[in-house]
């Protein structure tokens, strides 16, 4: 079947494929059996002449098939579609010249609706993670309780691996020797970061704290 209206001419192939050419150039290629197509009379349309929109998957709205010498070959395109399987649509002009295919709009919905879904998923995830932090804040609150807090230092050598604690006594007997004046006193100085291991002084270390209760339990600790 070939139709020319106006500058295209409408051509299928083996009554399943219509191809629409404007001056030997393909414009459009689609599976007729996907086209919808709604078909206007010239009383119905705004310039008095006869025209047909249809769609397919991919258009991002209807194309318009008009002429104003047309001759019934509009109405001979749209017969010959909807013979070999076009779906027929009725709506209005306006409507009709914005529409989007039906599979498309579909797509669209569960996609929309898909993400929806995600967005509630990721809320509820939320929410529940939030409680269960907060439960953490309570119950180390409940054991703080009433304790009173030390710190100390963690020191890991990087060469040998060796881990050792520093308090605030090893500072204030450094400090002490020092203030001794003493010969044999500042040679018992102890470089805290050193490795009492190995000897290295390539060491990393952090905060690590403890809370202690009255009767010197230690009831929680954070490094």
């Amino acid at each position: 079947m070939e139709i020319t209206i106006g500058k295209f001419m409408y051509q299928s192939i083996d009554d399943e494929v219509l191809t629409i050419m404007k001056k030997d150039k393909e414009v459009y290629r689609m599976n007729i059996r996907e086209i919808e197509i709604t078909f206007y009379q010239p009383e119905a349309t705004f310039s008095r002449v006869p025209g047909v929109y249809f769609v397919a998957p991919g258009m991002n709205s209807a194309y318009l098939c008009t002429n104003r010498k047309d001759k019934g070959e509009i109405r001979r395109l749209h017969d010959y579609l909807v013979q070999y399987g076009a779906k027929e649509i009725i709506m209005g002009v306006m409507k009709a010249g914005m529409a989007q295919h039906s599979s498309d709009i579909q797509k669209k919905q569960e996609e929309k609706a898909l993400l929806k879904q995600q967005k509630e998923e990721e809320k509820k995830q939320l929410k529940l993670e939030r409680g269960k932090q907060a439960a953490i804040r309570l119950e180390k609150q409940r054991r703080r309780s009433g304790c009173k807090e030390k710190t100390e230092e963690k020191y890991r050598c990087t060469v040998c691996g060796a881990i050792w604690y520093s308090n605030s006594m090893d500072r204030a007997k450094n400090v002490h020797n020092v203030l001794s004046m003493s010969t044999y006193a500042i040679n018992q100085m102890r470089d805290i970061s050193r490795c009492p291991k190995c000897g290295s002084g390539a060491s990393k270390h952090h905060t690590v704290r403890y809370w202690i209760d009255k009767k010197g339990n230690c009831m929680d600790r954070e490094e």
